[in-house]
């Protein structure tokens, strides 16, 4: 969630980017259509989400089971049932912070429509993160798949896609080796191949030689423009009470060993505050709102989140005058093992990091 690239607020920027694409089109181009060409993508999870150690590490806060009662396999304005849901996903959160290892593999992607002209599109994003220590490894992509007529989604406009495709898609790397000099690394679409987002967890992905040099921040100048709350390694910044939610679910799959929790965010609180001033600075926009956005995880019964995932929407004005809306998704994996995961490792070369 850097200022340039955001992954939460990662298809603000592909409205932002149509707008430029109106003017260039109405300005210079013709518009052509085909079938839409996705990559295909395919992953082996590789023991993420896999069950940790019965144990959970020391340091972390450990579940009380005994007060964890009130359940709904159905989403419910129960205080009780919002109270335990909560209580689970904030122990898992805050725990990400306090284990002295993980691995996590995301997935997202979203569209984004300027409903005042009749155009959008959409976007893929990936991110991998290693928790060692005090030290910490991050590399994200994002890849631009369509961009479209909303007369006719269903079919690739060349134009717009390639015009999109120019702006806004991104590979960035990001490392600590002590959690509190950070060294950043960007690169616009110069650094992605076509092939980019099938072979990303494959290591060649992102071609880094074509990217912008390193730059440095303190933990303090991460956290700030990263828009984080509680630490750098959290999966939410977001305020997750009793107060900021509308309905919850709640079931322990006693046979997995995990509690599957979903939350509807009530939009009108502050819950989502870091995420909407991520979102507007973003954009560059002071009226972008979030209009929905729920919550789903897995909590370990140790108290490790097992898996985590957003699905949001928001609206607003762009460039002073354009309307444009998006809806986006976003889903996690995590392990606590090193044994059960070789595809997602810190890479042996770091020289770039200085």
């Amino acid at each position: 969630m850097t200022k340039k690239k955001k992954i939460i607020a990662i298809t603000v920027p592909i409205a932002v980017v149509l707008v430029i694409a109106i003017i260039l089109i109405i300005l210079f181009f013709g518009l052509t259509s085909e079938p839409p060409v996705v990559p295909e993508v395919s992953f082996d999870f590789d023991g993420l989400g896999t069950a940790p150690a019965d144990e959970a590490p020391e340091g972390t806060d450990r579940i009380d089971a005994s007060s964890v009662d009130s359940f709904s396999d159905s989403l419910s304005e129960d205080v009780n049932v919002i109270e335990d849901a909560t209580y689970l996903f904030n122990i898992a959160n805050q725990n990400l912070g306090k284990v002295d290892f993980y691995v996590s593999f995301a997935a997202g992607g979203g569209t984004a429509n300027i409903t005042s002209v009749g155009m959008g599109g959409s976007m893929e994003v990936r991110e991998i993160r290693v928790i060692d220590g005090d030290s910490m490894y991050m590399e994200s992509m994002g890849q631009v798949v369509q961009g479209y007529m909303m007369s006719n989604p269903d079919v690739s406009n060349v134009t717009i896609e390639n015009v999109c495709k120019g702006i806004l898609e991104y590979g960035n790397r990001k490392y600590t080796p002590d959690g509190q000099t950070f060294y950043l690394q960007e690169g616009g679409s110069s650094v992605l191949g076509t092939k980019s987002l099938a072979s990303f967890l494959e290591g060649t992905g992102i071609d880094w030689t074509k990217s912008d040099p390193v730059r440095t921040e303190s933990v303090d100048e991460f956290m700030t423009n990263e828009f984080y709350r509680y630490s750098y390694v959290e999966a939410s910044s977001n305020i997750i009470n009793t107060d900021t939610i509308l309905k919850a679910s709640l079931v322990h799959n006693e046979a997995e060993g995990y509690y599957e929790i979903q939350l509807v965010v009530d939009i009108n609180s502050n819950a989502l505050e870091l995420s909407t001033a991520s979102t507007r600075d973003s954009a560059g926009s002071d009226d972008i709102v979030y209009t929905h956005q729920t919550i789903t995880c897995h909590v370990w019964e140790n108290g490790l989140m097992r898996y985590f995932n957003t699905e949001d929407g928001w609206k607003g004005t762009l460039a002073g005058f354009l309307s444009g809306e998006s809806n986006n998704t976003w889903e996690k994996y995590f392990s606590y093992n090193r044994e059960d995961v070789s595809v997602i490792v810190t890479p042996t070369d770091l020289s770039w990091a200085k």
